[in-house]
């Protein structure tokens, strides 16, 4: 039977963090009700970026460094407004039926099932930091077709409170 190497062992093969770092974090854990890269990020023993190549490797995908990516305006026109904000991705490129992203975490497997669904389109993963896409939708494009002319920088969280606001308020057509 497969099963993937856990996280802590990859940031440690990595050279990230020591084994008794890993110790120190399951130990954490058993109070919070976190996951072992969140209290790990949150304690300063690793990086967003060291958490998403790690789960690059444990599941098999690329990792993408976003910091030099310039979104392209008309894919994330094609998307429904609220898809990156929603599912914390940004869209790479689409070839036919198939839309490449950028996403954060590659264990919300039911979350990418349902938006494959809505789009009609398979997904191909590439992991990258969480703060990266956040701040690629915070300055990208798809913010001012989601907020129009809002003269102040928006926070990646505003938009998220926003998004979901829009969802839960009842129609006015």
């Amino acid at each position: 039977m497969f099963q993937r190497q856990k996280i802590g062992h990859i940031l440690s093969d990595m050279g990230v963090i020591a084994p008794a770092q890993i110790e120190l974090i399951l130990e954490k854990q058993k109070d919070e009700d976190k996951r072992f890269g969140s209290i790990g990020i949150e304690s300063g023993l690793f990086k967003e970026r060291d958490l998403a190549q790690a789960l690059a490797s444990q599941f098999q995908y690329e990792f993408i460094n976003l910091d030099d990516v310039i979104l392209d305006a008309e894919l994330i026109a094609s998307l429904p407004s609220d898809v990156p904000i929603k599912y914390t991705l940004v869209p790479l490129e689409k070839q036919e039926d198939t839309l490449v992203v950028a996403i954060a975490d590659p264990t919300a497997v039911e979350l990418l099932d349902q938006l494959e669904m809505q789009l009609g389109l398979r997904l191909i993963l590439k992991i990258a930091s969480k703060g990266q896409i956040e701040r690629l939708i915070e300055r990208g494009p798809g913010r001012s077709v989601f907020c129009g002319k809002r003269p102040k920088i928006l926070s990646f969280n505003w938009l998220k409170k926003q998004t979901k606001a829009m969802k839960s308020s009842p129609s006015t057509s």
